[in-house]
């Protein structure tokens, strides 16, 4: 059945360039990526779509935590994802501490050997470069599925109607206890693989429902529609007025799909206009991101303070000490911490700092939040892009990256004043930066001074309230929230690995269940508990978030036969000849389990290779712990 015309006067009615879909996935970030990943291994005849708002790939230079759980989920999704990873990441070598005054180191020193955690976990944490990850992640989607310079605008379809007065009524009625156990992101034995099509799109009564999209899509001449494509393309038609609040160069298209999965960022339009409403809620402080290049240093243009120079791969953090001049034991309201995302290969050493404050110390330095844009106005994009900025924050990756860039440069001033405000880029968050940190030692100041103004940002700290995370918030019918979209919460490291966790899980339920109404109810009762209490986890130390995120069990979504098709010698094989024999060996006995055991050992194997060969010849300081009571990083 072909989707029923979109309503509404003719000549304001978008052309349809995308029809028929099964699947349409809002965002381009790392968790629609990982989502289309998913969907397809498990459905390889799928109709999908992923629409990115950005123009572009384009390069990012902050990274991403990568923990074991995330680690769990791209093996599921497919090895060589994480293994090109892991060859690309930095594995930190000690965490250090200072009185962000005097510059004094304190005493404590947390050591982080790699080795052990990777004996003892088969994966040590590491942080990845931001730019890695999403380029691993799009080569494994199949060539055709990413449609860039996309912005969703709308969604409309069955059942959305009411959703929020629902939620709201909801909000109101006594909670009692969770009926489901957090669990550790197991999700049960593989049944048969759906047949694409089976379970898609049935309403109630047995018919297939579709959802429309309304997209402001990029094109170089928005008057003769530029560039037209992708599957379902339609002739020639009279093309709408752009929407309000759409850049020159764009038109307004349309697509349908039976189910739509948004997976749009820590602000979700789809969130904010169709779902519950919920933006998140400003925390009260601010980060300044900044990257700093191995060309950088070697050209003098940016000095190395003197505590970073001999430790580069070390985790830095200068901190307000307590009255008497020691930790104390919290984190502070104020903060400065320095990382290496990469430290060899074609980028070279590559540091990040990230700097955090009270919007109280901006009115002290006598500026206002948020930062006035062109004009006086407050709100707006600001000087820049995220995209072009070359930095990154992870808090925003399980959804971010460029879709989250584009939401940021919105200027439909009709939204909240906090959704404008995900990023400013360029001199002026670099002189606001400044403004605020008067008190660090002088050599940590003139390295941040001599940042590239065009590679620091500056974001407002968001999340989504606690009790915002309830049953039917992130799915309704065909729709689907995922990422952070669904659950972004506090800035600890966990944003994209559990958008990672989401997709490995759906594409395990819809191999089960189908592509249904039912699967999506079912990936959020799975879901919601789990993450909830990852993300909100307040026991000492957080041992309980920890415990669940290194107890990861996750489904391998690709086929040991379809792997061992693959096998050979040269550098685009996945798995070694013999590995290939005894995955054949174990199939040709009807021994599937051995099959795909055998593939985890082997990817196992790889990863302390690789790792292995980075860390040759490491030397480690003395670990000395920390006051009783200290709260310290993951």
């Amino acid at each position: 059945m072909r989707a029923a015309a979109a309503t509404g006067p003719a000549e304001t009615q978008p052309p349809v360039l995308w029809d028929s879909l099964d699947v349409a996935i809002i965002g381009g970030g790392p968790a629609g990526l990982a989502t289309a990943i998913a969907l397809r291994s498990v459905m390889p005849n799928l109709k999908l779509k992923v629409f990115e708002a950005g123009p572009e790939a384009t390069q990012q230079g902050a990274g991403v935590g990568l923990y074991a759980n995330g680690a769990r989920a791209l093996e599921a999704l497919d090895p060589r994802i994480l293994h090109e990873l892991v060859s690309r990441a930095v594995y930190t070598i000690a965490f250090a501490e200072y009185n962000d005054i005097t510059g004094k180191r304190w005493p404590h020193l947390r050591v982080n050997k790699a080795e052990e955690a990777l004996e003892r976990l088969g994966y040590a944490p590491c942080v990845a470069p931001w730019s890695s990850l999403r380029d691993a992640l799009r080569a494994r989607v199949p060539q055709g599925v990413l449609e860039f310079g996309c912005r969703v605008t709308h969604c409309s379809g069955p059942g959305l109607e009411g959703w929020r007065e629902e939620l709201a009524a909801r909000a109101q009625e006594p909670q009692g206890a969770e009926g489901e156990s957090a669990g550790n992101g197991a999700n049960g034995a593989a049944a048969a693989p759906a047949v694409a099509g089976a379970g898609v799109g049935a309403g109630a009564d047995g018919e297939e429902e579709w959802y429309t999209l309304r997209i402001a899509q990029l094109t170089p001449d928005a008057s003769t529609g530029g560039a037209a494509g992708g599957n379902g393309t339609k002739g020639a038609q009279t093309l709408a007025p752009p929407p309000p609040g759409t850049a020159a160069g764009s038109r307004e298209v349309a697509a349908r799909a039976r189910f739509v999965i948004a997976a749009d960022g820590y602000f979700s339009r789809t969130r904010r206009t169709v779902a519950d409403g919920k933006a998140p809620v400003f925390l009260g402080s601010v980060r300044w991101l900044g990257s700093l290049t191995e060309e950088d240093f070697s050209s003098g243009r940016v000095p190395l303070p003197a505590a970073i120079a001999p430790r580069e791969l070390w985790f830095h953090t200068w901190m307000q000490a307590a009255a008497d001049g020691s930790r104390p034991p919290g984190m502070g309201k104020r903060g400065l911490n320095v990382y290496a995302t990469s430290e060899e290969g074609d980028q070279g050493l590559r540091l990040v700092w990230s700097l955090y404050a009270p919007t109280s110390a901006l009115a002290e330095a006598g500026l206002a939040y948020p930062m006035p844009r062109a004009g006086g106005q407050v709100g707006g994009s600001g000087s820049g892009t995220a995209s072009g900025s070359g930095v990154h924050t992870e808090g925003s990756g399980g959804g971010g990256g460029p879709s989250s860039a584009a939401a940021a440069t919105e200027s439909d001033d009709s939204e909240p004043v906090s959704v404008q405000l995900t990023q400013r880029n360029g001199s002026s968050a670099l002189a606001r930066a400044l403004a605020v940190t008067s008190y660090l030692p002088a050599d940590v100041r003139a390295m941040l001074a001599a940042t590239p103004p065009e590679r620091v940002g500056e974001f407002g700290l968001h999340m989504q309230p606690e009790e915002t995370y309830v049953q039917g918030a992130w799915a309704r019918g065909g729709l689907l929230l995922l990422g952070d979209a669904a659950h972004n919460g506090p800035p600890n490291g966990q944003g994209a690995n559990l958008a990672f966790e989401d997709a490995a899980v759906l594409g395990a339920l819809v191999r089960r269940k189908g592509l249904s109404r039912e699967t999506f109810a079912a990936w959020e009762a799975e879901r919601l508990p789990r993450v909830k209490a990852i993300m909100y986890d307040k026991s000492p130390g957080l041992t309980a978030s920890t415990d669940l995120i290194q107890s990861t069990v996750l489904e391998p979504l690709w086929s040991p036969g379809a792997l061992a098709a693959e096998a050979g010698e040269g550098a685009a094989a996945l798995l070694p000849s013999e590995v290939a024999a005894e995955v054949k060996a174990a199939l040709a006995a009807g021994q599937e389990e051995e099959a795909k055991q055998a593939v985890i050992r082997w990817s196992r194997a790889r990863i302390k290779e690789i790792v292995g060969s980075k860390l040759a010849g490491r030397v480690y300081p003395e670990a000395v712990a920390p006051p009783p009571g200290t709260q310290m990083m993951r």
